[in-house]
């Protein structure tokens, strides 16, 4: 697994820190946020650090819940959906 770009730093990265850590993914990575907003109601931003030693990751949340978090790394990034699954009620 590639290293989280932003690795003990305490404070939420700039525009400027993300570009110049992303690199020609930064374009995918505004492209994407700008398309989760639209389409999913996604428009919420939070950066968020676990652990310094973990890094700083970017959720994208429709009202409370969180949509998708992403992972800055040095050229990329990394992408987790959240997917909720219906609940079934299965009658006897």
């Amino acid at each position: 697994m590639l290293p989280n770009a932003f690795i003990n730093k305490p404070d939420k990265p700039t525009n400027d820190e993300l570009t110049a850590e992303l690199g020609p993914a930064k374009a995918l990575w505004d492209q994407l946020i700008a398309n989760l907003a639209e389409e999913c109601d996604a428009g919420i931003q939070e950066w968020k650090s676990y652990s310094p030693k973990c890094g700083r990751s970017l959720r994208l949340k429709h009202k409370k819940r969180t949509i998708v978090y992403l992972a800055p790394h040095r050229g990329c990034f990394g992408i987790a959906f959240i997917m909720k699954l219906a609940a079934i009620k299965l009658e006897n």
